[in-house]
């Protein structure tokens, strides 16, 4: 089984583009960060993500760098010769569904796939907007926007972690 879940912040503003093809498929390209905590080392790890159809225009729409999202998809490695000759690589996720998140009720919690898309993705001062960015500097900001984040409230009792 390919399935990748993730839980981040867009490091930049997503990329919208249309593919050259009889639908001009939309195509949204981003990246995140995900904190991971295990050990006594912090680490970030930087996740580069696509998003194709009507999907990737809300998130092209709705988050901007700095948002919060948890996304869900397909692991893909592309390979390919390059001009000298040597073998390339690249890793991505192919995200499939997303959902709304954050703190202090800035959005909606709701999962996002092809087959429930947001009829009305939250219009309010406090959700993602094309100008807001988390305030670090603000001392009512928790200094870690991930300290609450527990693996358990996503995983059932009888669901395996990986």
């Amino acid at each position: 089984m390919n399935l990748v879940i993730q839980h981040g912040r867009l490091v930049r503003d997503p990329e919208l583009s249309y593919l050259q093809n009889d639908n001009n498929t939309p195509i949204c390209k981003f990246s995140i960060a995900v904190p991971d905590r295990a050990g006594k080392e912090k680490k970030v790890y930087f996740h580069d993500i696509v998003m194709y159809g009507k999907l990737g225009e809300v998130i092209s729409q709705y988050f901007r760098k700095g948002s919060e999202i948890i996304i869900s998809g397909k692991l893909i490695q592309d390979r390919w010769q390059g001009k000298d000759g040597s073998n390339q690589q690249k890793r991505y996720i192919k995200a499939t569904e997303f959902n709304f998140c954050g703190s202090q009720g800035q959005t909606q919690n709701t999962q996002h796939s092809p087959n429930n898309p947001p009829n009305n993705p939250p219009m309010n001062s406090s959700s993602p907007g094309k100008n807001q960015q988390p305030d670090f500097n603000n001392p009512n900001e928790p200094n870690d926007p991930f300290a609450d984040f527990n693996a358990d409230d996503f995983l059932g009792d009888n669901e395996v972690p990986f």
